[in-house]
């Protein structure tokens, strides 16, 4: 069996670490995996040959000071990836390549493969982790569009599975609300700036002008501390607008599942998102989608199929497609409809293992 080596290094949980997890939990045992991770409760279901906790650098910090910090864990992990002998080493993002950056010029003959899900900001970082890899693996063409003079770049979108985000028709889900009457909005991601949460809470005042029978929820929490002021500036925006009791932030929820099957629409405002896993299982469970048309949303929502995409920071139309949606239950059903459809065709588990199999394999 081919020995691999994976590095998932981060310690709060996002759609990187759920991708990952989802697809060790599917793949065949023809692979022989050591997982190294930042948080080992969360693969604690996973059949793996070891895993190893490491503490990631997660505050900013200077170059030197990041080197001289990472130097202890890359030594630890060093020590017994020698006994293991990897064949390949998989990085699960950049903040995990940069984490282990000592493991890979260590181990620099043997090959690397750098999965790619963020919008890179420094060409010093893209241009160094392009060359140590020999495989970039993008989660979206519009990540894929970072690196234009390589040919080591592929894309493969993130699947899920879809019979566990079972489609979930709009009229059986009054049984599960407090008030049958009252619907749903939702915005999902973790909290920070570019997620964009101020610009749904805009929207919500004008949709709840409209109509004061709708309940609006932000699911999600702060994974990186520097951005504990942006959960602040959100309750802040609440209180402005007068939206208490009325926007609510709900904070982290394990299964997700749980509340997507309570929503009538999901709003999701991000700007340059690199995918948008919430998107796809959004729309595996029948529930239409109103994005910003930008980044990864571009490539999984079809407009006027199965959601709406508006200009980027334009909360007035988000509204606006919002009641369209909200006054229509045909209409919210069909986008339903045909939302899960393309998930099944183009964004299933089968798809993302198939490809990923073979990206390990060769």
């Amino acid at each position: 069996m081919k020995k691999i080596v994976l590095v998932s290094s981060s310690q709060s949980i996002s759609g990187a670490e759920i991708s990952l997890k989802q697809l060790l939990e599917k793949i065949d045992h023809e692979f022989q995996f050591f997982l190294i991770g930042g948080n080992k409760s969360y693969f604690k279901d996973i059949k793996l040959t070891n895993f190893l906790l490491i503490t990631p650098i997660i505050n900013k910090c200077s170059w030197i000071k990041f080197v001289i910090q990472s130097f202890r864990n890359n030594y630890i992990c060093i020590k017994q990836l020698r006994q293991f002998k990897p064949e390949l080493i998989y990085f699960n993002g950049a903040h995990s390549f940069l984490n282990l950056i000592w493991v890979a010029l260590y181990f620099f003959n043997t090959k690397k493969i750098w999965h790619v899900r963020d919008v890179l900001k420094s060409k010093m970082v893209t241009r160094l982790l392009s060359f140590l890899s020999d495989k970039i693996v993008c989660n979206s063409k519009f990540i894929s569009e970072q690196f234009k003079n390589t040919q080591k770049k592929e894309c493969i979108y993130g699947g899920i599975d879809v019979f566990k985000y079972k489609g979930v028709e709009p009229d059986t889900t009054k049984h599960l609300r407090m008030d049958a009457n009252v619907k749903t909005i939702a915005c999902i991601a973790q909290l920070t700036p570019w997620k964009n949460q101020i610009d749904f809470i805009k929207a919500a005042r004008l949709i709840y002008d409209e109509n004061p029978n709708i309940k609006f929820l932000i699911v999600g929490e702060v994974l990186n501390p520097k951005d504990q002021y942006y959960k602040i500036k959100l309750q802040e925006e609440i209180e402005a607008l007068g939206l208490n009791g009325i926007v609510c932030l709900k904070g982290f929820v394990e299964d997700i599942t749980t509340v997507i099957s309570k929503i009538d629409v999901l709003i999701h405002p991000a700007t340059n998102e690199p995918f948008g896993r919430v998107l796809i299982e959004s729309m595996s469970m029948n529930k239409p989608i109103v994005s910003y048309q930008s980044g990864g949303a571009l490539e999984i929502v079809k407009h006027n199929e199965t959601g709406y995409l508006v200009s980027c920071y334009n909360y007035k139309k988000l509204a606006e497609y919002t009641l369209v949606l909200l006054n229509n239950d045909k209409l919210r059903r069909d986008f339903g409809v045909e939302g899960r459809k393309r998930i099944i065709e183009k964004f299933n588990i089968e798809n993302h293992i198939k490809k990923m199999k073979q990206v390990f394999s060769n």
